[in-house]
């Protein structure tokens, strides 16, 4: 007995929405220029900009980091 990749417990699997894959617009043109220029930032780690100490424990420094495409905290 074959298995029905498009079957999920008997029951027809729904085909995907067209817009799925497709990025919102507001998303695709990247963030305003001024947020990134405004954000006091000391390095780029991949696609995030590090900024201010936020908090320091026995383990781990944490610090606010923005991602550049989506302008994300």
């Amino acid at each position: 007995m074959g298995m029905d990749s498009g079957r999920i417990w008997g029951m027809k699997a729904p085909a995907p929405a067209a817009t799925e894959n497709t990025p919102p617009s507001s998303l695709s043109s990247g963030p305003p220029g001024d947020i990134l220029r405004n954000f006091y930032h000391t390095k780029r780690v991949g696609n995030y900009l590090i900024g201010r100490k936020l908090g320091e424990g026995s383990f781990a420094k944490v610090r606010e980091g923005l991602h550049v495409t989506t302008a994300e905290k």
